[in-house]
């Protein structure tokens, strides 16, 4: 793996996600993260909390 896909990874089993509604059986999710919406992938923080957006 590469350190990108290792530390993506890691940000996922460390962030809890939080569902606004519930999901729909039989249809597909798509997030679209325009402008980094969720996080900045290309920052050099190490903590989670610093790469999320306000």
């Amino acid at each position: 793996l590469s350190y990108l896909q290792v530390k993506a990874e890691s940000l996922i089993w460390i962030k809890q996600i939080e569902l606004l509604n519930p999901c729909r059986e039989g249809k597909k999710l798509l997030v679209l993260d325009i402008d980094y919406t969720l996080f900045d992938h290309r920052s050099t923080a190490e903590n989670p909390l610093e790469l999320m957006r306000p």
